[in-house]
């Protein structure tokens, strides 16, 4: 994306784009730390503060994995303000991770019986699934008509299309698949996985307005999960949920699982008043 990217220690700052040729830099959920002490977040701001100053950054958002206490990292930085939260470039607070039983049988016994009889009448209503492991350029175009779609439906923000066109140039070079779901020729909704670490990750999922009576979109979750566990995984992530995920937070509960909660984001301002009026603009836009 002509992004800068900077490699910290257990950290990787990218620099995203603001209005007035501003910038600021984020850490997707990172830095990945296994112990969290006061020395190590003294040195970690200040080489997190020299990198944002020599690239004249309003603020660096950080976005510690596994989670802190934001009292502990307050110390050193600024909670940032929950109508900052929500955008296509902020990780989510909250993911719903399921557990994945080896015996597909058995793990479909354990659903809500709301959740197997979706999957089924989605099967009996003709939507046949096939799992993509290759050529997956073929299927751009389709994935992009739907995810505008679905985005428009659901109410949420998309990247630019050069962003979902080098996922899918990368695919090829790690362990992902995607799940086509379709009734007779007609592609009624795509999902992307990518496994990293045993955990079969739910990156992006769209589904079509037409045909929504045949329930795609439940077909394509469970196809999903059973190559899944083909390929050795132990965990399912569905990705975000929460109340400003509204719909798409109420269809991810519907199969059994657990929230995990991640930190708070934390805030290093270098520039006080271009932050403030970040946060103005974000809360305005907010209302």
């Amino acid at each position: 994306m002509g992004r800068s990217v900077f490699q910290l220690e257990n950290c990787l700052l990218i620099s995203y784009p603001l209005p007035f040729g501003k910038h600021y830099l984020y850490a997707p959920y990172g830095p990945v730390v296994s112990e969290v002490t006061p020395d190590w977040l003294k040195n970690f701001k200040s080489e997190v503060s020299r990198v944002g100053r020599e690239e004249k950054a309003i603020f660096v958002r950080l976005d510690f994995i596994p989670r802190v206490e934001t009292k502990t990292l307050a110390h050193y930085f600024t909670p940032a303000s929950p109508h900052t939260y929500h955008g296509a470039y902020f990780q989510p607070r909250q993911e719903w991770l399921m557990t994945l039983d080896n015996e597909p049988k058995k793990l479909f016994q354990g659903f809500p019986k709301k959740t197997r009889y979706s999957i089924k009448t989605s099967q009996n209503r003709g939507v046949n699934t096939e799992i993509i492991t290759g050529d997956f350029k073929k299927y751009f175009e389709s994935f992009d008509s739907l995810m505008s779609e679905t985005a428009s439906r659901d109410s949420f923000s998309l990247h630019p299309r050069k962003y979902y066109e080098i996922i899918f140039d990368s695919l090829p070079t790690i362990n992902a698949y995607l799940v086509v779901a379709k009734h007779q020729a007609e592609i009624l909704a795509i999902n992307l996985i990518i496994i990293h670490d045993g955990v079969a990750n739910y990156v992006f999922g769209a589904s079509s307005s037409e045909e929504r009576q045949r329930l795609p979109a439940y077909a394509a979750q469970w196809a999903g999960m059973q190559e899944a566990i083909r390929r050795g995984a132990t965990h399912y992530n569905f990705g975000g949920v929460g109340e400003h995920w509204g719909g798409v937070s109420a269809f991810k509960q519907q199969f059994p699982g657990q929230v995990w909660q991640h930190s708070d984001l934390v805030d290093l301002v270098i520039s006080p008043f271009w932050y403030h009026l970040y946060n103005l603009r974000k809360r305005l836009q907010n209302r």
